[in-house]
């Protein structure tokens, strides 16, 4: 019987020891043991088995829902407006989701189609997510996001911000962003621009101190996070390093 069958049949024994009990439901097996099989299901099978599993044990009891929900809903990607409408209701499972994508446009054939960058109601849900602490953003101009969304990121202090295909009109927009999160540790950027990067005030007190850096497919952004004069991050906590830069840079 293969490892992922064994950790199963255990969860299903547990199970039906539970629901074939006729005195007091009591657990067979301490909660940590069984909230550690799940976690070896979440890590042991492959994307689709494991949604598939991990949705099998919240259905067959409320022992085991508290843990599925924080693997089925620790990350949430948000690409296309019914995953938002179908999340937002969701109340139940929002304290579960501590790392958050949000994709604003994608590119299919060549073209960019625009998916959620018009939706008014981004904010309500980032306000929800009230524990995320690790965002991505994909494809976002800073220039066509509403204030309020720009209002909800300003209160959140984020351990970890990835930016992808992102455009920012000036280089204070930019440090403003980054000086909201305090606790930032991780930053990364891939294909990132600034229009202006005329250097702006930033007090020292306010720079995150990050631990690790990646820089992917630019030339403009580097400059200006690796200059001591200029950065908003510290670096004197920097740990790893990854620079790449754009070859027509």
């Amino acid at each position: 019987m293969a490892a992922p069958d064994v950790l199963l049949q255990i969860l299903e024994n547990a199970y039906h020891a539970n629901t074939t009990s006729k005195t007091t439901l009591i657990n067979p097996l301490p909660q940590e043991l069984m909230n550690a099989i799940i976690d070896e299901i979440y890590n042991y099978l492959d994307p689709k088995s494991t949604q598939h599993a991990l949705k099998a044990c919240a259905l067959a009891s409320s022992i085991f829902v508290c843990r599925t929900r924080k693997h089925l809903f620790g990350h949430i990607t948000i690409w296309l407006i019914p995953d938002y409408e179908k999340l937002l209701p969701l109340s139940q499972v929002h304290s579960f989701t501590t790392s958050l994508t949000i994709i604003f446009q994608s590119r299919l054939c060549g073209r960019y189609y625009p998916t959620i960058s018009t939706l008014t109601g981004l904010p309500s849900l980032v306000d929800a997510l009230h524990n995320v602490n690790t965002i991505m953003l994909c494809g976002m101009n800073w220039k066509s996001i509403s204030q309020r969304f720009i209002d909800s990121l300003a209160l959140r202090s984020f351990i970890s911000i990835t930016l992808m295909h992102t455009h920012f009109p000036d280089s204070n927009t930019f440090y403003s962003f980054l000086s909201h999160s305090s606790n930032l540790c991780q930053f990364s950027c891939f294909m990132t621009t600034v229009d202006s990067s005329d250097r702006p005030p930033f007090h020292t007190s306010h720079r995150p101190h990050i631990i690790e850096l990646s820089l992917q497919k630019m030339s403009q952004i580097p400059a200006m996070l690796l200059s001591h004069a200029l950065s908003p991050v510290n670096l004197q906590s920097l740990r790893i390093l990854d620079v790449f830069l754009d070859d027509a840079g």
